[in-house]
């Protein structure tokens, strides 16, 4: 059974590394190609092309979106921890798990709505492209359950510190700076 969840473990990982790392950037390159040929089209040809700065546009949402979740799982996010760093190791230990269940509940309420956004918008279409906007705002919903799944990890390994803490043992280092 363990080795069975392991594979299971394995095969996620490495679909949101291909995900969260390596589709990014296709999608820079793309973004990078698009803005170069834009902009040789347009003051060298004096030419514009609408259709690529649009899907350049694109490109750049949704490396956005796919990349994001990688700053969650790495908690390589922007941080305010004035208030954190005078807390003591059990107040520490006691917010991170708080604020990240809170998290955790609030973008699962989001699951729904977005969802049903995602769909409602297939009804349009983008204006050079005749893209749906389905397509366009679908990465979110991946950016949605990518962030959940890294935050409930997160939450399981917060709560194994807090209760380390809580019974006076030394808690593994998560970050320097933070417990």
């Amino acid at each position: 059974m363990k080795s069975a969840l392991k594979k299971i473990n394995s095969a996620i990982d490495r679909s949101l590394v291909f995900l969260e790392l390596n589709l990014p950037a296709i999608f820079m390159i793309c973004l990078f190609g698009g803005f170069v040929v834009a902009v040789c089209f347009r003051y060298l040809f004096t030419l514009p092309l609408a259709k690529v700065e649009e899907g350049y546009v694109i490109a750049f949402c949704w490396m956005a979106l796919f990349s994001a979740p990688l700053a969650t799982r790495d908690e390589e996010h922007l941080c305010f921890t004035i208030l954190y760093d005078a807390l003591p190791a059990k107040g520490k230990a006691v917010m991170d798990v708080v604020g990240k269940v809170i998290l955790l509940i609030l973008l699962i309420i989001l699951i729904k709505p977005s969802w049903e956004t995602v769909i409602f918008y297939g009804i349009t279409k983008t204006s050079m492209l005749r893209m749906s906007y389905t397509y366009l705002y679908a990465p979110f919903m991946f950016y949605l359950l990518a962030t959940i799944y890294h935050q409930m990890i997160l939450v399981i390994r917060d709560i194994g510190i807090m209760l380390q803490v809580f019974c006076g043992e030394a808690p593994v280092l998560k970050k320097e700076g933070k417990l």
